[in-house]
């Protein structure tokens, strides 16, 4: 009767780590609640080694990405969503009251969204930003741009860069050019509403939307 208790409660065990191996990734972003911060087209594998194509991050689009669960940051309530692709790494993360981006080096496009602002990609190194509620809690790590602007007959490709801080509620960024004559302030909060403001080269222009 022993031995026959013992096969059947390995038989449990390995049925329960199967079954956690093999958790389908289209069931582990809603239940971690960050299903409107990455969606795709079709999510393919397990949690722990999975692909979602077609994806989208905060609203713009990431082609195909690998994605795995970070096991870890789960003994601390945490739940780290690891991504890559061929324009970058980082992860999404999610515990009781807040979210938000880790470790992201990545480039981003930018042209669906920038409006009049004339940028075509976003760069971030090492950035992360969380809110807990609606409230930032962290913002660090470098971001960086490239404009084209045409003045008169010629056209301008200042390159910006600043680093990533809280402000209020609101992540911000203010990005500034090698010489401090162009300026544009980021500010991003946690329903994902984003508002830029560009000054300089005679000009002042506004943008504004939601990721």
């Amino acid at each position: 009767m022993r031995v026959r208790s013992a096969e059947i409660a390995g038989g449990i065990v390995t049925a329960l780590v199967a079954l956690v191996a093999l958790f389908p990734l289209a069931l582990a972003l809603p239940m971690f609640g960050l299903d409107d911060m990455i969606t795709a087209r079709r999510a393919s594998g397990s949690v722990w080694s999975g692909t979602l194509d077609d994806a989208r991050i905060g609203g713009m689009p990431a082609g195909r990405v690998a994605v795995r669960l970070n096991f870890f940051p789960l003994f601390v309530g945490r739940a780290r969503i690891d991504l890559s692709n061929v324009e970058g790494v980082g992860a999404i993360s999610a515990w009781p009251g807040g979210r938000g981006i880790d470790d992201v080096t990545a480039s981003l496009p930018l042209a669906a969204i920038a409006g009049q602002i004339p940028v075509d990609r976003l760069v971030l190194e090492d950035a992360t930003v969380h809110f807990s509620g609606t409230r930032c809690a962290r913002a660090d790590g470098r971001v960086r741009l490239a404009m084209r602007y045409p003045l008169g007959d010629a056209q301008v490709t200042p390159v910006l860069s600043g680093t990533l801080r809280c402000d209020g509620d609101a992540a911000m960024a203010r990005l500034t050019d090698a010489g401090g004559t162009v300026a544009l302030t980021l500010r991003l909060t946690s329903d994902g509403a984003y508002a830029g403001r560009l000054s300089g080269l005679g000009v002042s222009m506004r943008v504004g939307g939601r990721l």
